[in-house]
């Protein structure tokens, strides 16, 4: 008796995992699909001195000119980086001549013009 009871917990837990399985495959493809299809190109952006940047600024509708702020570029022109301060933060200025101000470096974004 204690044998077909054995058989029958056996058969019972290979049901159970053949149930699983299943299911585990789907859920590890599914997995690998998503890893395949990442976002690539998380790089550290580390500016340097003299490097060209791209300042992001609040753009400022104005209803009498009749502009909205949605469709002016969020970006202003290049900046070159005229020093490094810590803690993530740069000194912007207008061709090495005049100094536009101290910026975070999340309002930064690297120029790739000509």
């Amino acid at each position: 008796m204690h044998l077909v009871g054995f058989l029958s917990l056996h058969t019972v837990l290979e049901d159970i995992q053949t149930k699983f399985a299943k299911p585990y495959e789907k859920m590890t493809r599914k997995m690998e699909g998503r890893k395949k299809n990442e976002k690539r190109g998380k790089s550290h952006w580390k500016p340097k001195v003299k490097d060209e940047v791209l300042l992001r600024t609040q753009q400022v509708s104005d209803g009498v000119v009749g502009f909205t702020a949605k469709l002016l570029h969020p970006y202003e022109r290049p900046y070159v980086t005229a020093k490094i301060i810590p803690q993530s933060t740069f000194q912007l200025a207008e061709e090495n001549v005049r100094v536009r101000g101290q910026f975070n470096k999340r309002f930064l974004k690297a120029y790739k013009g000509q």
